[in-house]
């Protein structure tokens, strides 16, 4: 079932340190953005590792300009996720901050128990976004079906990698797994993207691998 979402508001959170140059906001045309690469190549190799791989991106749906390096950066870092094998980008959001919090969490405790972290304090990046589309439905699937299993992706992600090769919809929305009867949704296009600002700064507090407390970070006055 594909449902249209008409510039839905919703939350992206990152960890905070990342990413550090607005590389994209700096160009004008998103078709200059395989010539800027190829300089970083060649010059720069810090900012080729802020800039990513452009070639996971489409060249219809690359964005540039001032704004667009906190949107590109989730589709030229892409790695492997519920709805994606690693071989192309999906931005994830969802309409309540609670519920980003809940799925960035989960992950971040993966990646913290992976690294032998037990106890750590982690800086992330809240941004408020509004993202459009049509998107393939999967909310009205129960919470069996091996797409929501939340231990393992083997039946999602084929699922999202067949929707993005087709190029039908602009992404997926889907039932979130860490907060139970909320939704996410994925976008496949950086050009469904419209706005994406800075809402606040967290801080998530880690123990033994669970998330204890989650803070809002205030900014220092400036002096």
């Amino acid at each position: 079932m594909v449902t249209r979402l008409r510039s839905r508001r919703a939350y992206h959170i990152i960890p905070s340190r990342y990413p550090t140059v607005g590389v994209f906001d700096d160009v004008a045309d998103p078709a200059d953005l395989e010539v800027v690469v190829e300089l970083a190549r060649a010059t720069n190799p810090r900012l080729l590792d802020a800039i990513g791989n452009i070639r996971l991106v489409r060249d219809k749906d690359r964005i540039a300009g001032p704004g667009s390096t906190p949107i590109m950066a989730a589709f030229t870092h892409a790695k492997p996720s519920r709805f994606c094998n690693g071989t192309f980008g999906i931005y994830y959001a969802a309409p309540e901050e609670a519920t980003a919090i809940a799925e960035t969490a989960y992950h971040r405790g993966r990646f913290l128990s992976d690294a032998h972290l037990p106890n750590e304090r982690l800086d992330m990046r809240v941004y408020a976004v509004t993202a459009s589309g049509d998107c393939d439905d999967v909310r009205p699937l129960a919470y069996a079906d091996p797409i929501y299993d939340p231990d393992s992706y083997a039946a999602s992600q084929p699922y999202g990698t067949r929707l993005y090769t087709k190029d039908a919809v602009d992404g997926i929305l889907f039932k979130s797994v860490r907060r139970r009867d909320t939704d996410c949704f994925g976008i496949f296009r950086p050009t469904r993207i419209k706005t994406c600002e800075v809402s606040r700064h967290l801080e998530y507090r880690f123990e033994e691998y669970k998330l204890v407390s989650v803070l809002e970070i205030k900014e220092k006055a400036q002096a």
